[in-house]
């Protein structure tokens, strides 16, 4: 009996999917729950308009840094390891803000669980673009951000159910808990990836010279 070549692979490819799909979710879920928690922390700690705003703007403060430093670790370690990483690092924070205490580790935990997002993103997208052919590509790439919408919806759905969903510190650790149970999965179920060092070499080489050929700044500004 015939085996078809291209069953493994596709097969390989509906896993990274699904896999992208959920931490996904996971991080739409931790993007959503501030929102949802804000009225309550705003009483539990007594914080002003101008607190709850940097507790608000702690995690996109480390999104751009994650973003920026996980592209930069995945030419390293490769995307796998990073992934596996970045997941860890927002659960991590989002149990740590769920355990917070006082509006410094609330900015801590928030600041932590954006760097861990802004990593996972970048990774979540280029390892669904590599996973799938290109005429796929976009369908999968979309799949990847309806997951971050259904994980922001959760998160409303849940604190509308009962009044005992809606303990600000309930949602937190669930939105630590669940990206923590999905770092064991993608460590085994990924496709192992290496950096391509020749890649980044030329690409070096390619800015070098890109550099060297375009006006100096000084005309930008004439």
């Amino acid at each position: 009996m015939s085996q078809n070549p291209a069953a493994p692979i596709a097969n390989s490819s509906l896993i990274v999917i699904v896999l992208a799909f959920l931490v996904g979710a996971c991080q739409g879920f931790d993007l959503q729950v501030p929102s949802v928690t804000a009225t309550a922390l705003r009483g539990t700690f007594g914080l002003s308009a101008a607190q709850l705003g940097s507790f608000f703007s702690a995690a996109t403060l480390g999104v751009l840094f994650g973003a920026a430093g996980g592209g930069a670790l995945s030419d390293r370690i490769g995307r796998k390891l990073t992934l596996a990483l970045a997941t860890f690092c927002f659960g991590v924070g989002s149990l740590a803000t769920g355990w917070a205490t006082d509006l410094q580790m609330l900015f801590v935990s928030r600041l932590v669980t954006g760097i861990g997002m802004g990593a996972a993103f970048t990774n979540l997208i280029a390892i669904t673009s590599e996973s799938v052919s290109p005429e796929r590509r976009a369908r999968a790439v979309a799949m990847v951000m309806a997951g971050m919408n259904i994980g922001g919806a959760i998160v409303c759905l849940l604190s509308a159910l009962t009044p005992s969903l809606t303990n600000w510190r309930l949602l937190y650790h669930g939105g630590g808990i669940a990206p923590l149970l999905m770092v064991p999965a993608i460590l085994l179920l990924l496709p192992a990836t290496r950096p391509d060092t020749r890649s980044a070499k030329q690409e070096k080489a390619r800015i070098a010279d890109l550099g060297a050929r375009v006006a100096p700044p000084r005309h930008l500004f004439g």
